[in-house]
């Protein structure tokens, strides 16, 4: 039996995003979705947090992601927005 990770490809598949870093201000979010920074977003990623930590898929890399998300469930209101793909 081989392990995961003597395989030459592993895909994991799912919403494996966290969450934005909470002291984010959701205002300040919304702005850097809107002007499409990709890269500012990925950076205050509770995932790519964790994995620069060497927390989580410490092994493993990332494609490079070059499109909006397709919601935000805010917290502590019953609704969700949704970011609209430039």
């Amino acid at each position: 039996m081989l392990s995961i990770l003597q395989h030459d490809y592993v895909f994991w598949l799912g919403d494996l995003n966290y969450r934005i870093a909470v002291d984010v201000e959701e205002e300040d979010i919304w702005k850097l979705v809107n002007q499409g920074d990709w890269l500012a977003l990925r950076a205050q990623d509770q995932l790519n947090i964790e994995r620069e930590r060497g927390n989580v898929f410490a092994q493993f890399n990332e494609g490079v992601i070059n499109f909006p998300p397709s919601y935000k469930f805010q917290p502590g209101k019953n609704a969700f927005l949704f970011a609209l793909a430039h």
